[in-house]
Parts: structure tokens; C-alpha cells; sequence
């Protein structure tokens, strides 16, 4: 794991922290995955999203509770990042079902933490409250007391 993809998962919930790490250590023709994005602010969301880059606005990605990796295929020989390396797309997923993450459909890039983001979706508003009073970390605690 990279330095930039250390601090790209620093602010994540810990559960995603792990299942992706977990991803990081596979291989795929020479190569292994690469986290491009960890979590976003609302305001950068919001940002991408008038820029055409997301389809979700602020609050309303995974990425703004820290459920969310957007990802790419890194070579191990040259450091390249590639979005198009052939069969890794499919591949990536079927490692990522058992470790509780799916990606959405039409971004084949971005993988959530589905049961945690499910519990979220359902409840923005109470989620949104316990993160302005209790912080990403506060929200964190929170809700590993909900959903196991």
C-alpha cells in the first residue's frame, strides 16, 4: 500500500478500512488494486457533481460517511494507473462480494460498504446530526453500535 493510499483511507470508516486493505494485498496480471478516493466532504462532492465527474450530490454519496473507495488497477512494473486493464473490473468485484462491498451500476470504480450504507441511506438526516455533533469519528462509534 502506497502512502497516498494510506491517506486516502485514513478517514474511512474502519470496517471499509479493512476489506479494502484486504483487496489491496491480491494480485491481477501484474498488477493489484489501487484506491484513487477515500472520503469526500460534502463540499467536494458537491464540487464533482456540478463538474459532471459524480452523479450524486453532497450527502448523497457513500463517500460523504466514509462508506466509499473509488478504485483503479496499478501496475506492480511501472507505477501506471489504468482504468481499462482488460477482466479487471469483473475480477475486482467478485473479490470484493465477500468482504461485504459491491460496486454501483455504471461506475465499475466505486465499491461501498453495503450493509453499513444501506443502514445510512435509510436514516441521512439522524446520520448527517450525529456527524455535525459528534464528527466523522463521533459517527463512526455510532454507528458500529447499529449495524454488525
Amino acid at each position: 500500500m502506497t502512502t497516498n493510499e494510506m491517506e486516502r483511507l485514513i478517514m474511512v470508516y474502519g470496517p471499509l478500512r479493512v476489506a479494502v486493505s484486504k483487496l489491496l494485498l491480491m494480485e491481477y496480471k501484474s498488477g493489484r488494486p489501487y484506491v484513487v478516493c477515500g472520503y469526500r466532504t460534502p463540499d467536494e462532492q458537491e464540487r464533482l457533481y456540478r463538474k459532471g465527474i459524480t452523479r450524486a450530490r453532497a450527502w448523497e454519496s457513500a463517500h460523504n460517511y466514509g462508506l466509499a473507495v473509488d478504485m483503479a488497477w496499478i501496475s506492480n512494473k511501472t507505477g501506471k494507473i489504468s482504468y481499462n486493464t482488460p477482466g479487471f473490473w469483473p475480477w475486482l468485484h467478485e473479490q470484493a462480494k465477500p468482504l461485504g462491498l459491491v460496486s454501483l451500476a455504471g461506475d465499475a470504480t466505486h465499491l461501498q460498504l453495503e450493509q453499513a450504507w444501506r443502514y445510512v441511506r435509510a436514516r441521512k438526516w439522524i446520520c448527517r446530526q450525529v456527524i455535525a455533533s459528534q464528527g466523522l469519528s463521533g459517527f463512526y462509534r455510532w454507528l458500529e453500535e447499529r449495524v454488525r
